[in-house]
């Protein structure tokens, strides 16, 4: 009954507060330009850390985007499920208050965003399901948000909700198409990848996905080298290369995991027209390769503590060949809310690995 009164109330929210602000399309800019800002993993709670809000609000006035992209993981799962008493005892909360944690939490994520005026959208990650939030009552929480664009393109089964935005050109005719899937707890489900074809039909447009896990693949812009190899480092008996130059002077503390082959990215191949990927995640990683002609790059998170790099990354497409477009990534070092903060572009150098 809670949960069913939960939804209620944000499906009212919603049709109060939630229509779109942004009625008219997705569009290049008179000069042919279009800007996508990447905000991953703010991971908040009942009592959202200043800077969050401090850094996604530098974000948006830093880069001037024409859509804002919010890759995931809106909420910390254990700190709206859970709280803790003056003597440090844990207490699983209810789900009504559980669901209250996440409103606040995502209200504190989106509010610099609204306030900016600019077109966004949003897909969940694998921290908001283990909230124990069932996927109506997230997708009702989202809408809730002044201006939100979540078309619901596909519903599954399971209750998660894939979205497609085209972003038009000077001409009127459709440039880039926009794909935004939602990986649940573990990644896209077989539903979801049969489902992939029919979702991008015009093979035509070059599309970009975005989804909070990275496909397997993406771990593969790693490799396997001798240790007297340019840029070897150690990771237990065997030593690696990154396939993307290093950022930085000194060495990544990224973690590597195994990569692997999997039907979603083939799907993307047969299509042919997906160019890039885009996900969230990984907290510390920042980078973008190619592999076998599909670019793929994760964003730094936004979740607030001293175990976290933090940042954003922006793609910037030209009309006049949306292919050939330029990611930029930015880190924040310091503290915003403090006024010691630092943000500073971090520029890939050219990756013709395919």
């Amino acid at each position: 009954m809670k949960r069913i009164c939960c939804a209620l109330l944000t499906l009212v929210l919603a049709a109060l507060c939630g229509m779109s602000a942004f009625a008219a399309p997705l569009r290049f800019d008179a000069g042919g330009k279009y800007k996508i800002l990447l905000i991953a993993d703010p991971q908040d709670d009942a009592t959202p850390e200043p800077d969050m809000a401090e850094l996604i609000e530098t974000a948006v006035r830093k880069t001037e985007p024409d859509l804002i992209v919010v890759l995931g993981d809106l909420v910390e799962d254990w700190a709206v499920r859970s709280e803790f008493d003056g003597d440090g005892n844990k207490r699983e909360l209810s789900y009504a208050e559980t669901f209250k944690n996440c409103r606040a939490a995502v209200d504190a994520v989106f509010a610099p965003i609204i306030a900016s005026g600019v077109p966004y959208t949003a897909i969940l990650g694998n921290n908001d399901y283990k909230s124990g939030v069932s996927a109506a009552d997230w997708y009702a929480l989202l809408r809730g948000q002044k201006g939100i664009l979540l078309p619901e393109t596909k519903v599954y089964s399971d209750g998660r909700t894939d979205s497609v935005l085209p972003v038009l050109g000077t001409d009127g005719k459709e440039a880039l198409r926009l794909f935004f899937l939602d990986t649940g707890t573990n990644g896209v489900t077989k539903e979801q990848v049969n489902a992939f074809g029919s979702l991008n039909d015009n093979r035509e447009i070059p599309a970009i996905v975005f989804q909070h896990i990275p496909v397997p693949e993406y771990a593969l812009l790693w490799r396997f080298c001798l240790p007297c190899e340019a840029d070897a480092f150690p990771l237990g008996k065997y030593f690696f290369v990154k396939r993307w130059s290093l950022f930085e002077s000194e060495r990544d503390r990224c973690t590597l995991w195994n990569g692997g082959f999997t039907r979603q990215f083939a799907g993307w191949k047969r299509c042919g027209n997906v160019i890039g990927a885009y996900f969230g995640h990984l907290h510390n990683i920042s980078a973008e390769g190619v592999y076998h002609g599909v670019r793929m790059g994760a964003v730094y998170g936004d979740r607030w503590n001293g175990a976290y790099r933090h940042g954003f990354a922006l793609l910037t497409f030209d009309e006049r060949d949306v292919r050939d477009y330029t990611w930029t990534s930015y880190r924040c070092t310091g503290s915003i809310a403090a006024g010691d903060a630092s943000i500073g572009e971090e520029h890939l150098k050219s990756n013709k690995y395919s």
